[in-house]
């Protein structure tokens, strides 16, 4: 979506914009796709071996790439995230042409072979920083000698000194990772901070006043820090040790129902209905129509089981039936 978002934005400011991207299903259209190189898939199947050699460079890359630059003649080349698609060999042949190169950063793949500076997807680590060896020794890469094998080849391959030399801009969406990356040693030169950017009138309210809740907008994994951000949370809400957290996804439909709900409750009643409390209600209210069911049903009265009743039925005798009885 940032693509998208920053394609229409330059757009609307005359700029001319092509985009480079790999072939996929859920690509949408652009008349620029038939310079997409071919999609690949990091599962085993008969494209296993051009998904291990993409991130290296490979030859369909190189001349689809070069046959974008020869029809559109871009002033810039403004890269995204290219390492296991596309590789950084574009941002080379930009460079051997004389296009000026930016490449925004979304995660730190520059400074650790795994991309989240995460030792078991868990634990924080810089060692890489310094010695891409490590990738090796802590098998980084899902556990896996051979995938941590893969990233510490590439990760050699293009290493920090022929990166720089064919980037001119490194654009960081926060201060935190721009300062990683001079840790890292990269030019401070070439890094500035720009955060990432929204449409704010896509968004806009009427009132930003402040409600008794958090919005944590993210993938719900452990590298996103929404656990951080709960046990490290300073004023706002006031969590004890007795509160809990429950986090979960629902489908959009859903939510636009429960959100025209809270918009209508809120108009019948002139008291606005969060969703924090309409959630606790319902929760409350099914929990308390279960202890009322469950304690009538323990204090229902037991009943002797009733004996069994059984018919025998005997074939007439002048009949073709065999003679033997019946249970029914």
């Amino acid at each position: 979506m940032c693509t998208i978002n920053l394609e229409e934005l330059l757009k609307s400011h005359g700029h001319e914009v092509a985009i480079f991207a790999m072939q996929h299903p859920d690509t949408l259209p652009t008349p620029w796709s038939w310079y997409f190189p071919s999609e690949v898939k990091f599962k085993p199947g008969p494209g296993m071996i051009e998904a291990f050699l993409r991130p290296f460079g490979t030859r369909e890359v190189k001349n689809k790439f070069n046959a974008l630059l020869d029809d559109f003649q871009p002033d810039v080349v403004h890269l995204n995230n290219i390492h296991s698609q596309l590789s950084p060999l574009i941002a080379e042949l930009a460079h051997q042409r004389g296009i000026k190169v930016v490449w925004t950063l979304h995660d730190y793949k520059l400074l650790c072979p795994r991309y989240d500076c995460l030792r078991d997807g868990k634990k924080a680590c810089e060692e890489c920083f310094t010695n891409k060896h490590k990738v090796l020794e802590y098998k980084c890469m899902k556990g896996s000698a051979v995938a941590s094998l893969l990233a510490y080849k590439e990760a050699m391959k293009w290493n920090r000194e022929r990166i720089e030399k064919c980037t001119d801009i490194y654009l960081c969406p926060s201060r935190f990772m721009a300062n990683k990356m001079t840790e890292g040693g990269f030019s401070p030169d070439k890094i500035h901070k720009l955060c990432n950017f929204i449409d704010v009138e896509k968004c806009r309210k009427d009132s930003y006043s402040k409600e008794d809740y958090y919005c944590f907008i993210g993938r719900l994994s452990h590298e996103k820090g929404i656990k951080t951000l709960i046990e490290n949370q300073k004023g706002g809400i006031q969590m004890t040790e007795k509160g809990r957290t429950m986090a979960f996804q629902i489908p959009e439909e859903l939510f636009q129902r429960i959100k025209r709900h809270l918009e209508r409750e809120t108009l019948r009643n002139g008291k606005k209905l969060t969703q924090r409390d309409f959630v606790l209600n319902l929760i409350t209210q099914a929990l308390d129509e279960a202890d009322a069911e469950n304690a009538a049903e323990q204090n229902a009265p037991t009943e002797a089981p009733a004996e069994a009743r059984v018919a025998d039925v005997t074939a007439p005798a002048d009949t073709d039936t065999p003679d033997e009885d019946n249970a029914v």
